[in-house]
């Protein structure tokens, strides 16, 4: 089950209005439990959200629509250790909410 926070529903509006996501690759730094990248990965042609916490990455991949399956991934790692030369791809946008 997805649970919308006001703070999450004000920072999706916001990036909405600014952000033209369509067709476009998406890197989600920190993404936690995905209620957000699911959310804007409705418009990307490719996006991954990548997060330290193995639990939190669990439940993103739970909560991810069948219909996103193929453009949608979720990888417990942090940053400093994702490695970028398996993309094959540059993404063409990055996001890093709620993170320290």
């Amino acid at each position: 089950m997805t649970i919308y926070y006001e703070s999450d529903k004000k920072i999706l509006e916001l990036l909405n209005e600014h952000i033209n996501f369509d067709g476009k690759s998406m890197l989600d730094i920190g993404c936690g439990d995905g209620t957000i990248t699911i959310s804007l990965a409705e418009g990307t042609k490719r996006t991954v959200g990548i997060d330290p916490n193995v639990e939190r990455i669990t439940t993103a991949r739970t909560n991810t629509p069948s219909h996103l399956g193929g453009r949608l991934e979720f990888i417990d790692s942090s940053i400093a250790d994702y490695s970028f030369a398996k993309t094959s791809t540059p993404f063409e946008i990055a996001l890093y909410l709620w993170s320290l």
